[in-house]
Order: C-alpha cells, then sequence, then structure tokens
C-alpha cells in the first residue's frame, strides 16, 4: 500500500486528469471500506471528491445487482426443491416440510424464515390447484373405462339389481377405481340402454 500512496503523491500536481487518475488507482489498490480510502475521500480537491462519489455510485448500483440476482436464484432454486420433492402434498404443514428440507442447501440460502413461509404457501397453492386438475382428468378417465367395462358385461341383463352384480363387478380393476356412488350411478344409467336393446327384441305385435 505504501508504494500505491507514494505515487499519488508523486502525481498529485501534475495535472487535474493525473489526480483522477491517480485516485482511481488508489480505489483499485485498496479495499473501499479501509480507512486509507476515506482519507482520500476527504480531501478538498473537487476531483477526488467526483471520482470518489462516482465510484461508490457505480460500486453501490454493482453491489445492488448482484444481490437482486442472488436472491433471485435463491428462489428459484428453493422453488425447484419442492418440485423435486416426492413427498410433499398440498396439505403438508411448514412445519412438517421444515424437517424435511432443513438440511437442503436450497432452503438455508432463503436465510428469512417469512420469504421461505411466503414462496412455500404460494407453492402449495399452486400445487393443490396441478392437484385437483390430475384427480379431474383421471376420474373423466376412469369413468369413461368403467362405462366400456359395463358395456362388454353380457351378464347385465334389464332386470339385473345392483346388489346381484356388484360382486362381479367389483372384481375388476375399473370398478375399483371408483368410489361406491360413481360406480352405482353408471350402473343404474346402463341398465336403461339393456333395457331398450331387450324390449326391441321382442317381435312387434302387428
Amino acid at each position: 500500500m505504501p508504494d500505491e500512496m507514494k505515487l499519488a503523491r508523486e502525481h498529485v500536481d501534475k495535472s487535474p486528469a493525473a489526480e483522477v487518475t491517480v485516485y482511481r488507482i488508489i480505489c483499485c489498490a485498496i479495499s473501499y471500506g479501509s480507512p486509507c480510502f476515506y482519507a482520500c475521500a476527504k480531501r478538498k480537491r473537487p476531483l477526488y471528491k467526483e471520482s470518489s462519489s462516482r465510484y461508490l455510485a457505480q460500486r453501490k448500483k454493482l453491489e445492488s445487482e448482484e444481490k437482486r440476482l442472488k436472491q433471485k436464484k435463491a428462489r428459484e432454486d428453493f422453488l425447484s426443491m419442492l418440485e423435486e420433492s416426492k413427498d410433499l402434498t398440498s396439505s403438508m404443514r411448514s412445519s412438517k416440510a421444515l424437517t424435511l428440507f432443513e438440511n437442503d442447501p436450497r432452503f438455508q440460502a432463503v436465510d428469512k424464515d417469512g420469504e421461505r413461509e411466503e414462496l412455500y404457501e404460494d407453492y402449495l397453492v399452486d400445487l393443490e390447484r396441478k392437484e385437483r386438475e390430475k384427480a379431474r382428468e383421471e376420474r373423466k378417465k376412469n369413468l369413461a373405462e368403467y362405462r366400456a367395462f359395463l358395456e362388454s358385461c353380457d351378464f347385465i341383463k334389464a332386470n339385473t339389481q345392483w346388489r346381484k352384480g356388484q360382486d362381479k363387478l367389483e372384481d375388476d380393476e375399473r370398478c375399483s377405481r371408483l368410489d361406491k356412488i360413481d360406480r352405482l350411478e353408471l350402473f343404474q344409467g346402463h341398465l336403461p340402454v339393456n333395457e331398450k336393446v331387450c324390449l326391441d327384441d321382442f317381435p312387434r305385435v302387428h
């Protein structure tokens, strides 16, 4: 450091441009938080003050942007951690999630508890929406498969009662995927079709 200060003293009276150059050498050579820096900043020469202000403004802007990008990446990594989890569900409380993720560096990178809580709750809202949508699509598919199964069952007649055909139907996996109400409603909805087919089988009386 004495060499840099010696260089500054040698050039300080030569020209205004040299003053700026020397000051920048000093700024680059030492930490801006050091006493030496503040000593330079307090000098009465206008060009030193101007250069000091410009340097500090640029440094502050750069540090602010670096902090913003770091926080943004930490939030993105936190959400990726949640998405990768096979154990997380929309009904899991944050206290349980804490024990699940607390040792993950991506969890620790978001250092504020309030921010972690907010990110977690927002993710659960989105996860719950996706789970509902998936459940609707799955139910729609299961209903269609069960309906096709009923149509393939030749033992179901127009007068077949649910309690009598239930055992045969429930042995099939397509039936077990639905709850009892859906099974019964589809079965009852299938009967009029069978009844119509049976009536059409009778010869018409002219």
